[in-house]
């Protein structure tokens, strides 16, 4: 899905799963709903030539991190308390694509995963998008409707579905 839109717009894309991470109890299509969402926005939002990288491996024992990292346009400081509000549009407002619900949905689905998502941007240099998931469910807040379901290897949702040809 990914890999003729970076091959279209010329970003070179790249993933990097640390072996290590072996399995974790996750919902495998919100997973992939996830990863999909960050790189279709780090190539999106890339230049020709760009790259995007997405890197999973272990956080510590019971959390690991995936990190979805382009060289794109980067996103101004004033527009970063707002990129998890639905609708918003920082980076795209000049262009008039989108919807402003991409990142909405990545942070809640990695709510009810139990993990949480951050990010550091630097203008004309680009974006990073940190996840942290738990590993296994009994890792969970309680204070969350959990929708995991089954163990998953993190590197299936990466290289299968179409996803990124590897």
């Amino acid at each position: 899905m990914v890999t003729p839109r970076a091959k279209e717009k010329s970003v070179t894309l790249t993933a990097q799963v640390d072996s290590r991470l072996t399995e974790v109890t996750a919902d495998p299509l919100r997973l992939r709903q996830i990863l999909l969402n960050l790189l279709s926005n780090a190539i999106k939002y890339n230049e020709p030539g760009g790259t995007a990288i997405i890197q999973i491996r272990p956080d510590d024992e019971q959390q690991f991190r995936i990190t979805v990292r382009d060289t794109g346009r980067g996103i101004a400081p004033e527009h970063m308390k707002h990129l998890f509000e639905p609708y918003y549009q920082a980076a795209i407002a000049d262009q008039g694509i989108g919807t402003g619900l991409g990142l909405a949905i990545i942070k809640h689905l990695t709510e009810l995963h139990g993990g949480s998502i951050s990010v550091e941007s630097v203008v004309e240099t680009g974006t990073m998008f940190t996840i942290r998931l738990p590993r296994t469910a009994d890792a969970f807040d309680s204070n969350h409707d959990t929708i995991i379901d089954e163990t998953v290897r993190p590197g299936d949702a990466v290289f299968n579905y179409d996803m990124m040809s590897v």
